[in-house]
């Protein structure tokens, strides 16, 4: 299905329709938006519905997303880490949906519950992978399932306690806001850095000295008699000057970082890619790059006694990258909060090639059966709300 596997809006694919109508000259019935919508649905509804199979060796991917209001979507996906190929990052493919469900609060407890129903149906999980939200390394402790985090997010937290606190970094992020503030409706706004994403900076510090890199050399090539815009490049980018060498450590952190996360995504945690990984921090040996080496060396301890004979997957980067479609298919409008539209999040695993399973999908799963998916696990949403409010 073309929305599945592309970007386009639910009505942009209905008109898709259209389109092919008129190339081939046919009039064949077309879909509506709204029945596109339906069928994402009932094969989101369909994956989560069908039987799974039972195995010693399941991996438990959480995470939790917060829109508009101030309910959070939990979302769990299963892998068999037996059925895992090790030599390309996890697909959407490679996952089984358990658990698509928003409530206002996930407490550990919460979610230990729905772990034991799991559980019930799967058989027994291997380990449990999230970030280092508390509430899940909680409900893995009250499983007594062994907690992986995230090797993103914990590399996020390692760069976050160097230079979070720190005088100089301040006044570089400082400045970067400024200069763009300053600049985004001037004739030099194509100079201005990325915008910074405050409860993400550290995942996404990477954008901010790329740019800090390319404007040093930009600034670096700009010499002579300089006049008009080259010159107002060189004065908007002499600031730069005195940060040079934290950004040249940033990038060289983040370059190691780049290489590393390569080796650890592509083929998982062994004793053998944890040794490559450190090979690439040999030469950071003082100030700042050596604590970040011994930060890392840090969470290969914390993880090294899980690492036995398979091979770890320490990365939910997949499960990121669902929240981040699935919030794309909401950009139009931000105002309606979680909805029932939570079930593309699972249908993103479906496998397009196998069509009867498709007619399956679409023949056995009713709209009845959406609204009680949504009664049951979304509830009264806050477009619901408002429109109750709003709309008499």
């Amino acid at each position: 299905m073309i929305k599945l596997q592309t970007s386009a809006s639910f009505r942009a694919v209905a008109k898709v329709g259209v389109i092919i109508n008129i190339y081939i000259n046919t009039t064949t019935r077309k879909p509506t938006h709204s029945t596109i919508l339906s069928w994402v649905k009932k094969i989101g509804v369909y994956q989560l519905n069908k039987s799974k199979e039972r195995s010693n060796d399941w991996i438990l991917i959480i995470d939790e997303s917060i829109q508009i209001g101030q309910e959070k979507l939990l979302i769990i996906m299963g892998v068999q880490l037996s059925r895992i190929d090790f030599k390309k990052p996890l697909q959407y493919g490679d996952l089984t949906p358990l658990c698509s469900m928003a409530r206002s609060k996930w407490k550990a407890e919460d979610i230990s519950v729905i772990i034991d129903e799991l559980k019930k149906e799967i058989g027994e999980i291997a380990y449990l992978l999230s970030d280092c939200g508390n509430n899940l390394k909680k409900a893995a402790c009250l499983q007594e399932i062994e907690h992986i985090p995230d090797i993103s997010h914990w590399f996020a937290s390692i760069l976050k306690s160097i230079y979070a606190n720190n005088t100089e970094f301040e006044e570089f992020t400082k400045s970067l806001s400024q200069m763009r503030f300053r600049l985004c409706c001037s004739q030099i706004a194509h100079i201005i850095p990325p915008k910074q994403r405050i409860d993400s900076r550290f995942m996404n510090i990477k954008f901010l000295s790329d740019w800090a890199m390319t404007a040093m050399k930009t600034y670096d090539q700009l010499t002579g008699e300089l006049s008009g815009i080259n010159k107002q490049i060189k004065e908007e980018l002499s600031w730069l000057v005195a940060k040079r060498d934290l950004v040249k450590e940033i990038d060289k952190i983040m370059q190691a970082n780049n290489l590393i996360m390569k080796i650890l995504k592509h083929n998982g945690l062994t004793h053998k890619t944890m040794k490559k990984s450190m090979n690439e921090l040999k030469t950071f040996t003082s100030g700042r790059l050596k604590v970040f080496a011994q930060k890392v060396q840090e969470y290969f301890d914390m993880v090294v006694d899980r690492v036995t004979k398979q091979t770890l997957v320490i990365t939910s980067d997949i499960i990121e990258s669902s929240f981040g479609k699935y919030k794309n298919y909401l950009c139009s409008n931000k105002m309606i909060g979680i909805t029932d539209l939570a079930l593309c999040i699972p249908a993103f695993t479906f496998d397009l090639r196998r069509k009867s399973e498709i007619k399956k999908a679409l023949e056995t799963i009713s709209i009845k059966e959406l609204r009680q998916w949504g009664n049951a696990n979304i509830g009264k949403t806050l477009l619901r709300r408002r429109k109750e409010m709003f709309v008499k």
